[in-house]
């Protein structure tokens, strides 16, 4: 491939990454116009149809899929092996992408985050953009973690809750625990990623952070 593709190769593999033009012109900090006219220009050079558009999605073609299959790894790898080069010894660069469910944000993220950016201002750290749709049935049926809590409190039904979430309003008795032994129960938070192999140095070293104040809270 000609180097001059490399450029829209990189802003073509953000779009395929992100499902969206809008956030890949977010991420390179350029416009929108712009990032469709990258990814046009690459689909023009291949003669091939790399991503399928409508007015509300982005999803791959076979050739898209295809290609972000075989170059992405290795663009993602030169790209981490230009940030290291400059890195000075012992500093940690790079991008670390976390999927986390927001009932452990206010436990695990919050916590190790102001810590770990302090000790290592040059990792890039995203949350994940991925969702879930659960079809439930219900008097009141809504997505947000506080409201059920709030109208149990109220007497208006049960709500399924994390603990931790309603530690206060258990201790004071403004709600108490019923079904207990139909109840799932969890040992804690896992982290999981592929493999010791692929397990990236900034994610290392978040674990490592993590771990620290984990021990702290003891």
């Amino acid at each position: 491939m000609k180097t001059a593709l490399l450029p829209q190769l990189q802003v073509f593999l953000a779009v395929a990454r992100l499902r969206s033009f809008t956030g890949a012109a977010r991420e390179f900090g350029v416009s929108t116009t712009a990032v469709s006219q990258s990814v046009r220009q690459l689909e023009e050079q291949l003669r091939v149809v790399l991503l399928t558009r409508t007015t509300r999605s982005v999803s791959l073609t076979d050739a898209g899929r295809r290609l972000v299959e075989g170059a992405g790894p290795g663009l993602g790898q030169a790209l981490t092996a230009l940030r290291e080069v400059s890195a000075q010894p012992g500093e940690a660069v790079g991008r670390l992408r976390l999927s986390v469910p927001r009932m452990a944000v206010p436990f695990l993220i919050t916590p190790v985050l102001p810590t770990f950016c302090a000790r290592h201002p040059r990792v890039e750290l995203e949350r994940g953009r991925r969702t879930w749709r659960v079809p439930v049935r219900g008097g009141v049926v809504t997505n947000d973690i506080h409201l059920p809590v709030s109208l149990a409190e109220e007497g208006l039904g049960l709500a399924y809750a994390f603990e931790p979430v309603v530690a206060e309003q258990l201790r004071t008795g403004r709600l108490v625990r019923v079904l207990e032994p139909y109840s799932p129960t969890v040992p804690g938070f896992f982290l999981y990623f592929p493999s010791r192999a692929q397990r990236s140095t900034p994610l290392r070293l978040f674990v490592e952070a993590a771990k620290e104040l984990a021990a702290r809270a003891v």
